[in-house]
């Protein structure tokens, strides 16, 4: 992950000060998953066991956590 400039829109939207993260490489990919299926539990479009349990698996944890 690295901070990157905004896009143009971004900055016209956010301000010129604000940075976004990259998500690159393999922990960028299961960190843009575990934060889109976040954005669903936020949403109610997913249970939040069911995110927990999602997680968990993502970060190769066991399910009793």
């Amino acid at each position: 992950m690295r901070l990157v400039r905004p896009t143009p829109e971004e900055a016209r939207t956010y301000g010129e000060g604000v940075r976004r993260v990259a998500l690159e490489g393999p922990a960028g990919v299961r960190a843009k998953e575990i934060l889109e299926k976040a954005l669903k539990a936020a949403r109610g479009e997913l249970e939040p066991e069911a995110l927990r349990q999602e997680v968990a698996s993502q970060l190769g944890l066991s399910q009793k956590v």
